[in-house]
């Protein structure tokens, strides 16, 4: 399947005349904001499991956009090297003597923009599954305070959990609209 990139999308476009440090500045903020912030790797020193199967999918999108096996060496010759630093050795590169900078640059913009494209189609389904969450939520409530009313214990508002739910919900998307805002001011 055709994976619609940033680099492809403005391959026409000239926006970088060369690669300073400003580029590269600019590359590494970008992909810590993404590790860090939109699709965390790791947790208290641990892969996340989950993470690990977003980062795989985004890194295999665009490397094959860009007509690559890998984005970078996925092993030093011994040992496999994580997704994570296969990820940041791409999107942190320094181009070599003669490197278009402009399509360089847009090529590794292009995975940071997947990476948000990926985040914001999580948090659109997550919000679509609200309502049902909510139904379950009040069902589980309904059992619970069956039981509690049996064994004479106090009953706890229903509407508690559904509105956490909410909350939890719109913090996410909050969340995630100041990341964007924040990618976007950095240009």
């Amino acid at each position: 399947m055709l994976t619609d990139i940033f680099a492809r999308r403005y391959s026409n476009t000239p926006i970088w005349n060369a690669f300073t440090q400003t580029e590269s500045r600019l590359l590494m903020q970008t992909f810590r904001l993404f590790k860090e912030q939109v699709i965390p790797f790791r947790q208290n020193g641990s892969d996340i499991y989950e993470a690990k199967e977003r980062w795989n999918s985004i890194h295999d999108a665009l490397s094959m956009e860009l007509g690559l096996e890998a984005l970078s060496p996925r092993s030093n010759g011994w040992n496999a090297i994580p997704m994570d630093m296969v990820c940041k050795a791409f999107a942190t590169a320094t181009p070599s003597s003669g490197v278009n900078a402009d399509e360089f640059v847009k090529e590794r913009l292009s995975f940071i923009e997947l990476a948000f494209r990926v985040r914001e189609e999580e948090l659109a389904a997550y919000t679509a599954g609200l309502p049902q969450r909510i139904r379950d939520a009040k069902l589980r409530h309904t059992e619970r305070a069956a039981a509690l009313r049996k064994i004479g214990k106090a009953d706890v508002d229903p509407d508690a959990s559904a509105a956490g739910l909410t909350t939890k919900t719109d913090e996410a998307n909050a969340a995630f609209r100041s990341l964007v805002t924040e990618l976007n001011e950095r240009f």
